[in-house]
């Protein structure tokens, strides 16, 4: 764990070899800032692993009052556009 801002990670440029979030994102009021700041702090074979909360088969979102929004694959695409280095592998 390391708590603080997602967007201002205490950690150099490149210095970390991997980024694990788990049911992080859903809570942030600005995703892309907290991505562009993972990308910054990890190296650049490494490696970012994302978990989130998904709408289910019916289209119902699993949301509880602090989450800002849900997830689908879609959302993935999105970010891989909005992304400024390359996402590999997304597994939904």
């Amino acid at each position: 764990d390391l708590p603080g801002d997602a967007a201002a990670l205490p950690l150099a440029d490149a210095s970390t070899g991997f980024v694990l979030h788990s049911h992080v994102w859903e809570h942030l009021p600005n995703p892309l800032a907290a991505l562009d700041e993972w990308v910054r702090v990890v190296k650049p074979d490494g490696f970012i692993f994302a978990i989130v909360p998904k709408r289910n088969a019916r289209g119902h979102e699993h949301l509880k009052g602090d989450h800002l929004r849900a997830y689908r694959s879609s959302t993935a695409s999105t970010c891989r556009a909005d992304c400024r280095q390359s996402i590999d592998r997304v597994r939904w």
